[in-house]
């Protein structure tokens, strides 16, 4: 492993139990989507504490923060999706709205946050070129109607045409996700 990684993988560690806990608070609080006020103001606390500034209510509840390199080029998106699905026999489920992380997006906001811990706290910017855009959505960007804006597959395929990034990797998480703690 190289240093730059080795930097980036030990900064990420040393925010673990950190990141476990926002990841078990967003598990425990399913919203649905255009609906995640609790979650919004999790992520935003959490990138407020890292010193990053982002532009938040983008498609009603949405978050882009921007992590800037030595150069404006390559951009890289890391998306993270915040809103739960209905599924009231989940064992998380939200007694009132239903609403459950079935599908683990409470994962990838606590990945997008961990990436954004690594790439922030072992001052490895400096030598990266490119931003790096930590978001919830790119829509307002993009012009994609709010209606779609929980269709990371819309907004990723727009991202790359209108090369606001050149890279993405359109892994979802997948269902029967059970978190060690419960």
């Amino acid at each position: 492993m190289n240093k730059y990684k080795q930097k980036v993988c030990k900064s990420i560690d040393e925010k673990k139990e950190e990141l476990i806990s926002i990841g078990e608070k967003i598990f425990i609080n399913p919203e649905l989507g255009f609906k995640e006020e609790k979650t919004a103001k999790l992520i935003k606390e959490t990138f407020e504490k890292m010193g990053v500034k982002y532009q938040d209510k983008l498609a009603l509840t949405g978050i882009k923060a921007t992590i800037s390199g030595r150069k404006k080029s390559p951009n890289i998106a890391i998306l993270g999706e915040m809103d739960a699905v209905i599924s009231p026999n989940h064992p998380f489920a939200d007694k009132k709205t239903g609403a459950a992380h079935a599908c683990g997006h409470h994962t990838m906001i606590t990945n997008l946050l961990g990436v954004s811990f690594g790439l922030i706290n072992s001052d490895i910017m400096k030598y990266l070129d490119g931003k790096k855009m930590k978001n919830s959505t790119l829509c307002e960007r993009l012009g994609i109607d709010k209606k779609n804006a929980a269709q990371a597959s819309i907004v990723i395929k727009k991202a790359l045409e209108n090369k606001f990034i050149k890279a993405a990797d359109p892994e979802h998480p997948r269902g029967g996700y059970e978190p060690i703690w419960a």
